[in-house]
Order: C-alpha cells, then sequence, then structure tokens
C-alpha cells in the first residue's frame, strides 16, 4: 500500500511537470523596443516601421448634372398709354363765318344777301358723336317803304346742334359730317331814325338748322365748310308776311346759309 501511494505521488509529480513545461512552450515572449529606438522613430519617421494597415482612397468622379437651357428672354411690353377721356373726346372752338339769305320770295324780294358770323365750341371732334354751341349773327340791308335807304336788319342768337362725324380715326385730315339742331334768333332793325314801314323793329323766331359739312385737321388747327337750311317759326317781323309760305315746305323766314371756319382743336 505504501508502495502504491508513493507510485501515485510520482505519476502526479510528473504530470504536473509536464503541463508546466508545454505551458511555458506556448507563450511566446513579448519583445520591447529599446529606449533607442523608441527616441529614432520619435525624430525620424521615415525610419519608424510602416503600418500594416494601409487606408486606400477611393477617388469618386461625379459627372457634372447636365444644365437647364435658360429661359428666353420675355418681351418687355411697351407701357401703354391710355389717354384721358377729354383727349379721346377732343374739343374744338371755331370763329367762321359767310353769306347767307331767306329763301321765301316775300323775304328775298325785300332783303339783299347778307353776310352771317358765328363763334363755334365743339365737344366730340373725336368721337362719332359731338355736340355743337354756338353763337350766330347776320346782318343785311332791308328796302321797304318807310324805312332808310341804309336800313339793316340785323339777328342774333344761340344755337346748339347735335353733329354726327363720318370719320374719327385718330390720324385724320379730313372728316365729313352732317348735323342738325335748334337755334333762337332776335331781329332788330338798325340803322333806322324813323320806322314808318310795315316793318316791325323787332322780331324773335324759332330756327331749325340742319347741313352737311366737311371738316379738316393738321397740327391742332381745324377748319370746317358747310352748307345748311335753317326752318323759322314764329315770323311777326312784317306782319304782312306773316301767313305767307311759298308752299307747305317752305316759311317765310327760312334761311340758306354757306360757311367757312377756322379754330384750334385741343
Amino acid at each position: 500500500m505504501p508502495t502504491f501511494n508513493r507510485l501515485h505521488g510520482v505519476l502526479a509529480t510528473c504530470v504536473l511537470v509536464a503541463a508546466a513545461s508545454s505551458a511555458y512552450a506556448d507563450d511566446d515572449p513579448t519583445l520591447t523596443d529599446g529606449p533607442a529606438e523608441s527616441a529614432k522613430c520619435e525624430q525620424i519617421p521615415a525610419d519608424c516601421p510602416s503600418s500594416t494597415q494601409t487606408t486606400t482612397q477611393t477617388e469618386t468622379t461625379t459627372a457634372p448634372a447636365p444644365q437647364a437651357t435658360p429661359p428666353p428672354p420675355m418681351a418687355m411690353e411697351e407701357p401703354r398709354y391710355e389717354r384721358p377721356w377729354y383727349d379721346q373726346l377732343g374739343f374744338g372752338l371755331t370763329l367762321g363765318g359767310g353769306v347767307d339769305d331767306f329763301v321765301g320770295d316775300a323775304f328775298r324780294s325785300t332783303t339783299n344777301i347778307g353776310g352771317g358770323w358765328f363763334v363755334r365750341f365743339i365737344a366730340g371732334t373725336r368721337s362719332w358723336l359731338a355736340l355743337e354751341a354756338s353763337y350766330i349773327g347776320s346782318a343785311q340791308s332791308i328796302n321797304a317803304i318807310g324805312l332808310s335807304n341804309n336800313a339793316v336788319l340785323v339777328g342774333n342768337g344761340i344755337e346748339g346742334a347735335l353733329r354726327f362725324n363720318l370719320n374719327v380715326v385718330p390720324n385724320r385730315y379730313v372728316q365729313p359730317f352732317l348735323y342738325g339742331g335748334v337755334a333762337w334768333r332776335h331781329y332788330d332793325l338798325s340803322n333806322v331814325s324813323i320806322n314808318v314801314s310795315d316793318v316791325n323793329d323787332s322780331d324773335d323766331v324759332v330756327e331749325v338748322p340742319v347741313g352737311i359739312g366737311l371738316g379738316g385737321y393738321i397740327g391742332g388747327f381745324m377748319a370746317d365748310v358747310r352748307g345748311e337750311y335753317r326752318g323759322a317759326w314764329g315770323n311777326n317781323l312784317i306782319p304782312a308776311f306773316a301767313g305767307d309760305n311759298d308752299g307747305a315746305i317752305i316759311g317765310s323766314m327760312d334761311r340758306w346759309a354757306v360757311q367757312g371756319s377756322l379754330g384750334m382743336e385741343f
């Protein structure tokens, strides 16, 4: 029994020695750089051992994005100038005159062809429809028993008319038109010291003028010529002729006239 125990102890000792030898053989000794080698690496990096890991940089080439075609430049619209209403309408002021006379035989045989004059304001020279406001005047010699040889029949009045323009283009030069209206005229005998005739000293009549004309425009100036017929009512100038009508259409104090004028458009 003591012999078995001794043998058992020897075997255990041998196993421990073999295990220790194997563990010692497997462990590699760790080498440490000396102080001189570490200092050399700090001073001269080229002498340091290279790293086993190498970083590879991959350069990526990106193709440029296609550039969008710029839109075409926008056309600049010229600012639209809108004329004020009064400029679109157009106004005119004219002075003129002409010749006129009575139409009825009774008055035409008593008076001579006379002259007429007027001052006319027009609103709507650039419009299809215009309004005219006028001062009208006339003078003609009158011959009657009991009147002086130099007696003159003078008329003064006011007139309003509606005018239809047949050409209103902006750069017009010629503008034909038609018109019609109503007027009041007051007649007086002038250059009469004593009136012993059958002609009254004054009379008032209502007239309805209608006519046709042709206007012209250039450089702010305007002119027109026109011919007209003026029906008249209220004849008391010569009582003997009050009911004398040359037919059913012509009145004894109806008038005709041919006129011309010159003025400014603004």
